[in-house]
């Protein structure tokens, strides 16, 4: 995963789906609809992610990997202008 001044990018090597919870929300929000989003690529995709206005102000973006079987499952936090790579084995 990659965050620029376009947004993220989520290039997915695996051999299943991935689903992306992404929240850019401060920690007193009630509201998460306005500053989170749920994304899925499919396996071999690279997969562009625009952010609304309210994700961008953002310093720090959350995010959840998942497989649909829960197999795999990864956190971590990603500010722009960097890339995660070499994600834990599925």
């Amino acid at each position: 995963m990659s965050y620029n001044e376009n947004g993220l990018n989520l290039k997915n090597n695996g051999g299943t789906y991935i689903r992306a919870f992404i929240d850019g929300c401060p920690l007193d929000v009630k509201d998460k609809d306005l500053c989170s989003t749920v994304v899925y690529a499919l396996t071999g995709r690279n997969l562009p992610i625009d952010l609304n206005s309210e994700m961008k102000k953002a310093k720090l973006l959350k995010v959840e990997l998942t497989t649909h079987n829960l197999k795999y499952k990864e956190t971590f936090e990603i500010s722009r202008g960097n890339v995660k790579s070499n994600m834990k084995d599925r």
